[in-house]
């Protein structure tokens, strides 16, 4: 049977909450990296939606009655 000490327990937490940090961040600049990709080609091909109004809401729809 394995012991832990408690500072090879705090170790062991430590590692894995980076090795998580580390694999959300990645995740997170994969999803960046897509969103930055498709807003770019969306822009070049006229798809891409207005930005927002400073309201923080759509300008058409603040344009319609």
């Amino acid at each position: 049977m394995i012991t832990w000490s408690a500072e090879s327990a705090f170790e062991h937490r430590e590692r894995a909450g980076l090795a998580h940090r580390r694999r959300l961040r990645e995740r997170l600049n994969r999803t960046w990296d897509m969103i930055q990709a498709q807003q770019c080609g969306q822009f070049e091909r006229g798809l891409a939606r207005p930005p927002l109004a400073p309201n923080g809401h759509d300008q058409q729809e603040d344009a319609t009655p």
